[in-house]
């Protein structure tokens, strides 16, 4: 994950159902995220392809979940870098966005999925 990103939070008991729930249609996609062998990996195009078989809608509530986790520091202070909905930096690059979201994706759900899903 870029160095300058560090995920400052875990997501609640309710948002996890939430997040796995939406990302449900993406379940082979999600096995392979989590699956112990690929943990150092670089999950970018899988989650693209796994964000793609679900709805626009899921793939920006779990966006917007993910990346509420997340801060920066710009300037010495820590700030975070989606407030309200809204981006606080407008240099986020996909790249950025998606590293995040595999990362809290496989923090907060990678137990649950290992041993939810059939190996």
């Amino acid at each position: 994950m870029n160095p300058q990103f560090q995920i400052t939070g875990k997501l609640n008991a309710f948002d996890q159902l939430a997040v796995a729930r939406k990302l449900s249609p993406a379940l082979p996609v999600l096995q392979a995220m989590v699956a112990k062998e690929n943990v150092d990996k670089d999950f970018q195009l899988l989650l693209v392809v796994g964000l793609g078989m679900i709805s626009d809608e899921s793939s920006e509530f779990i966006i917007n979940k993910c990346i509420s986790l997340v801060t920066t520091e710009v300037n010495g202070q820590i700030t975070k870098i989606m407030v309200n909905g809204a981006l606080m930096y407008q240099n986020l690059t996909m790249k950025d966005l998606l590293e995040v979201t595999a990362k809290v994706i496989q923090d907060n759900l990678g137990d649950f999925l290992t041993t939810a899903l059939p190996k």
